[in-house]
């Protein structure tokens, strides 16, 4: 009723409820977000994925730290959804970044990084930016 068209949610502790949440999202034409902090390794990740039906798959604008970074896994994971990085930002080898990132998006969060840096690694790397508070 307000005009609210994305949603966030932090995930990975009931992966099959979460599928549900994502595909009544999408039914209701949301976007979603969803934040995994890290928590799968790429075979939970590929599980998760598999269980969303092609519309909830369609309604996930990006996820975030799906597990801990590495480019290889990260790279096929990108294949399924496209990714965000925030936390996982640290293992990026952002001076060796040569081409593209297995990751669209970079989270940034003013009260923890820096934003100057952060911008300047988005506009290099061609990222797109989601300013978010930290709590």
């Amino acid at each position: 009723k307000q005009d609210f068209k994305t949603i966030k949610m932090k995930a990975g502790l009931n992966l099959e409820d979460e599928a549900q949440f994502v595909a009544r999202m999408a039914a209701a034409n949301f976007k979603v977000r969803l934040d995994f902090n890290s928590v799968l390794n790429f075979q939970s990740f590929h599980r998760f994925m598999g269980s969303l039906t092609p519309r909830a798959k369609m309604a996930l604008e990006y996820i975030e730290d799906p597990f801990p970074y590495d480019f290889e896994s990260w790279k096929k994971a990108s294949e399924l959804v496209p990714l965000a990085v925030d936390r996982e930002a640290r293992k990026v080898a952002w001076d060796q970044a040569v081409g593209e990132l297995p990751f669209k998006f970079i989270i940034l969060k003013p009260a923890l990084d820096d934003v100057d840096k952060t911008v300047q690694k988005a506009i290099q790397h061609r990222l797109k930016v989601t300013v978010t508070s930290y709590m």
